[in-house]
C-alpha cells in the first residue's frame, strides 16, 4: 500500500525566536482599554502600545465569530502575556511569537467546529479548555518534525506543505530534507509551496491540503494528515494501514 503523509505547515508551527526574544516582548507591562473595536483594530493598537507587531492569521479569521470584523471590548493591565492570553481566550485563540511579530492562530478546539463558531459555542470552549499560551521553539517543533522522517513504514511518501517561500518554517523543512530523507523510510520527501489561499472562501491550512490532494498519484491508496505541532510514534503509519 502507498501511503502519502501531508503535513501542514502554517507558521505557528515554526517560530524562530529565542527565549531572551520572548521574554523581551511577552513580559512587557501594558496598560490599555478598548472599547467596541474589532479585534483588527484591538491587535493593531495594542502592537502599537506594546511595541510589537500582530498578525491575525487566516486560519483565525476564518474562525472568528464575524472575521476580522468582531468587536470587543476589553481592558488589559499587566504583562503582554498574560493580558493576550486571556483576551485570546475569549475567542478560543492561541499566540505565537517570532522574530519579529505575534501572529493569532485558533486554538485546535475549534477545528471540532464547523464553520464559524457562535458567541455561546466560544464560552462553552472556553469553559471547557483554558490552558496557558503556547509558545514553539525551534528545537520543539524539529522533535515533531523528526517523528514523520522515523517512521517503520516502508512505502510512504512525505509532503511537507506552506504557503509561500517566506514562511519561516520553509528554508528550515529544506534543510531538515536534505539532512534526514536519506536516513528515512520515506520513498520521497517534498517541501510543497501551495501559494495563498484565497480570503474568505476557504482558510490556509485547507487550500493548503486542496493544493497537496491536487497532486497525488493514482498509485496512492491511503492519506495521513497532520499538523506540524503533533509528534508522532514511529508506529503512526502502520497503525493507520494495518489497524
Amino acid at each position: 500500500t502507498v501511503l502519502v503523509v501531508i503535513l501542514v505547515c502554517v507558521s505557528a508551527g515554526y517560530v524562530r525566536a529565542d527565549k531572551l526574544q520572548l521574554q523581551e516582548k511577552l513580559s512587557k507591562e501594558i496598560k490599555i482599554q478598548l472599547d467596541n473595536v474589532t479585534i483588527a483594530e484591538a491587535l493593531e493598537k495594542i502592537g502599537k502600545k506594546a511595541g510589537v507587531k500582530f498578525i491575525l492569521s487566516d486560519e483565525a479569521a476564518w474562525k472568528l465569530p464575524q472575521g476580522e470584523a468582531t468587536r470587543l471590548s476589553v481592558a488589559l493591565d499587566g504583562p503582554l502575556a498574560d493580558s493576550m492570553t486571556e483576551m485570546m481566550n475569549a475567542f478560543c485563540m492561541r499566540h505565537a511569537v517570532g522574530d519579529e511579530e505575534i501572529t493569532i492562530y485558533p486554538r485546535p478546539e475549534l477545528e471540532h467546529i464547523l464553520g464559524r463558531p457562535t458567541t455561546e459555542q466560544l464560552e462553552l470552549l472556553k469553559v471547557i479548555y483554558t490552558r496557558p499560551i503556547e509558545v514553539y521553539f525551534v528545537d520543539e517543533v524539529q522533535k515533531n518534525i523528526n517523528s514523520f522522517f522515523n517512521q517503520d513504514y516502508e512505502n510512504y511518501l512525505l509532503w511537507f506543505v506552506v504557503a509561500d517561500e517566506s514562511d519561516p518554517a520553509f528554508n528550515e523543512l529544506c534543510k531538515l530534507k536534505d539532512q534526514l530523507g536519506g536516513n528515512s523510510k520515506a520513498r520521497d520527501v517534498q517541501v510543497l509551496v501551495a501559494g495563498q489561499g484565497q480570503s474568505g472562501f476557504c482558510s490556509q491550512k485547507i487550500h493548503n491540503l486542496l493544493y497537496c490532494y491536487q497532486r497525488i498519484g493514482d498509485d496512492v491508496e491511503v492519506l495521513a494528515f497532520a499538523d506540524s505541532d503533533v509528534c508522532v510514534r514511529s508506529d503512526w503509519l502502520s497503525h493507520i494501514v494495518y489497524p
